[in-house]
């Protein structure tokens, strides 16, 4: 029995699992391209779907749950600091408006790039109830992760020809730039024969 495949499949899920998260906790890359890119894997063979459904949610909800804690562990001493913090009138208003909001805030934050961060963030920052912040990002989770996991599966193949259309058009580019290139130096040979010829 061939132990090489699935080794390979174990790899390729732990680094999968290590893109998510990373992005999810912070990196500077959205966690919806990690996401496409999980559907990339599934429609080339390399994963397979209910697996790689499982290792995405499960790294999605722990960079998720990464940021909640960073918040909740050193956010409030900055978010009070005298020199950098809030006013106490300013943290009270934050306070009230997730008191009130919060949930609807962290549904949104799980559908929109470029802020989730900052929402996991305040959300431990203001001391969110974690049962009720991992309940409500779980939900949220189990709709935006398959979504996107699922439309990057459908979507490989457009992606495959774009990658197709895009090296044939490198190549046809290289070689323009080639031909360009050599007119431009017989041009010059030719005009140096002319000059050297008078």
């Amino acid at each position: 029995m061939n132990l090489l495949p699935a080794y390979f499949a174990g790899l390729s899920y732990l680094g999968l699992f290590g893109v998510i998260f990373l992005t999810g906790a912070g990196l500077p890359l959205p966690e919806d391209v990690a996401l496409l890119g999980a559907g990339y894997l599934v429609h080339s063979g390399t994963t397979a779907l209910y697996p790689t459904l499982a290792v995405a949610l499960v790294a999605v909800l722990a960079g998720d749950l990464f940021l909640y804690a960073a918040g909740h562990r050193l956010g409030r001493a900055l978010a009070t600091h005298p020199r950098y913090g809030l006013s106490p009138e300013r943290l009270a208003r934050a306070e009230r408006f997730f008191t009130r909001w919060g949930t609807l805030a962290i549904v949104i934050a799980r559908f929109t790039v470029g802020v989730r961060a900052g929402v996991y963030l305040a959300a431990g920052v203001l001391r969110i109830p974690l049962p009720r912040f991992l309940l409500v990002d779980a939900l949220a989770a189990l709709v935006n992760v398959p979504l996107l996991v699922i439309l990057g599966t459908l979507f490989a193949t457009q992606l495959d020809r774009i990658a197709a259309h895009v090296a044939h058009a490198r190549w046809c580019a290289l070689a323009a730039v080639a031909m360009v290139l050599a007119i431009a130096l017989l041009v010059r040979l030719r005009r140096r024969r002319n000059t050297m010829g008078r």
